[in-house]
């Protein structure tokens, strides 16, 4: 499935919708490679990293292409938070959230990243906001 998306996207590099589902598939893959290295108690190599931003790539490109993806706002944020970097992803999580506030799983994921970032009371009123949609 990978390479039928990759020769697409040869071919038609503007199809959002084959660039989302690419970044899914090789989301997938590198938290595959994680889980497999912690389950070995081991680190995971550069391969896990490889996908991650490979994922992120094309995450990227659905947001220039739709900007008003808050889908894909928000898997750059979760991405970028795997990737260790929290303020990029508060970034992201934050335009996904602000651009579809009835999305439960962006406000969970940005109060999360806000949480760990030492603003909880932030996290709690985006958990609450949600709430009240």
């Amino acid at each position: 499935m990978i390479e039928a998306l990759r020769k697409t996207l040869r071919e038609h590099p503007d199809h959002a919708d084959a660039h989302g589902q690419l970044g899914m598939l090789l989301l997938e893959q590198a938290r595959g490679v994680q889980l497999a290295a912690l389950s070995q108690r081991r680190r995971a190599d550069d391969s896990a990293r490889t996908l991650y931003l490979e994922a992120l790539e094309h995450f990227r490109a659905v947001e220039q292409l739709r900007p008003r993806s808050a889908q894909a706002a928000r898997f750059c944020g979760s991405v970028l938070r795997e990737l260790g970097d929290l303020e990029g992803a508060r970034k992201s999580l934050t335009a996904a959230w602000r651009l579809d506030p009835h999305d439960a799983r962006a406000a969970a994921d940005y109060a999360a990243v806000l949480a760990v970032l030492g603003e909880p009371q932030a996290a709690i009123a985006v958990l609450e906001q949600a709430l009240k949609v």
